[in-house]
């Protein structure tokens, strides 16, 4: 399955770069994890990220996912809101002040879900 990752902040470059590196630093979600790029627009220097995708094809890796977010939403010091996709088109919402003690179980079973499907 994957799933991809949007994100509406402020700062969208610095914070899919952000993202990006915390996503690439977990073991289980390295090699799983790709940017996909869009063409830079008429102000801007280089590609941006329009967006991040992960390979989501164990429990493992699932729990991995489901684990991390929480703690990149907890260091973010603007406010920030992902969009999770899975394939079949359901979305799942979070932002910054979600409660932080939540978003693990709330990932856990949007992305079980979707694995149950295929």
């Amino acid at each position: 399955m994957e799933v991809r990752i949007r994100i509406s902040a402020p700062d969208r470059p610095a914070e899919y770069a952000a993202l990006w590196n915390w996503l690439r630093t977990e073991r289980e979600l390295a090699g799983r994890t790709r940017a996909i790029q869009r063409p830079p627009g008429p102000e801007e220097l280089g590609d941006g990220i329009d967006l991040i995708a992960l390979a989501v094809s164990s429990l493992s890796v699932l729990i991995a996912l489901a684990q991390t977010i929480p703690g990149y939403l907890s260091t973010r010091r603007s406010q920030i809101r992902l969009h999770l996709r899975r394939a079949d088109g359901a979305e799942l919402e979070l932002d910054s002040d979600t409660d932080i003690d939540k978003v693990a179980s709330l990932v856990q079973v949007f992305l079980r879900d979707g694995f149950d499907d295929e």
